[in-house]
């Protein structure tokens, strides 16, 4: 386990969420050919939310050669953080994503430049969820 002190949590951005095993996994801002890889063809249906200061992150394992792309951003209406499950279909000029679970999301007005603290956080509270921050070295962010 890694032990961090304010100011490292203070200055945690995306790109250094990850402190263990480095060599293997990373976690970035998407790049805009990532995007490109995705299919846009998004199907129509139900909205699960709609966010605001929205970023997409890829979350890289170099051994297996895989990377997820995770929508992050906050809602409009209850103005909570959200981290999706992997993102599976992209079309911006809908404004629509689509996840690996099914749920559709409407993103609205300009990708934030860089995501605010509570979003970083809040992808290190998903990642521990998930079971992967301690062994990945992030902080063990719950609430």
């Amino acid at each position: 386990m890694t032990d961090y002190t304010v100011d490292d949590i203070a200055n945690m951005t995306i790109e250094t969420l990850i402190s263990l095993r480095r060599d293997r996994f990373s976690l970035n801002m998407t790049t805009p050919q990532e995007l490109d890889e995705l299919p846009d063809d998004t199907e129509s249906g139900h909205i699960k939310n709609h966010l605001v200061r929205w970023n997409f992150i890829t979350f890289e394992d170099r051994q297996s050669q895989v990377k997820t792309i995770l929508l992050i951003g906050t809602g409009d209406d209850d103005r909570m953080s959200w981290c999706t499950s992997p993102v599976t279909r992209v079309n911006l000029a809908r404004g629509l994503v689509q996840t690996k679970s099914g749920s559709l999301y409407k993103v609205i007005g300009e990708q934030a430049e860089r995501p605010p603290h509570e979003h970083v956080l809040h992808v290190a509270a998903a990642f521990k969820s998930w079971g992967m921050a301690r062994a990945l070295g992030m902080p063990v962010v719950f609430y």
